[in-house]
């Protein structure tokens, strides 16, 4: 996959290049939703690491949210 196919994909996903922060989340995520669902608390605490940290603008904490 090229660089720009990348962008596309996440494009489609919602999430814009200003937002492409977000994606150091992804592990956290991941490990959040290994028993198939993401509790409120571990959501929580993903978007307060995200605000903290300036990851992600309101639209990307809309679409990480999801």
């Amino acid at each position: 996959m090229t660089d720009a196919e990348l962008r596309e994909a996440l494009s489609r996903m919602g999430i814009r290049e200003e937002d492409l922060r977000a994606v150091l989340l992804l592990p956290l995520v991941e490990v959040a939703w290994a028993d198939g669902r993401v509790h409120e608390t571990e959501r929580a605490v993903i978007l307060k690491i995200a605000r903290t940290y300036g990851l992600v603008s309101s639209p990307g904490a809309q679409v990480l949210a999801g």
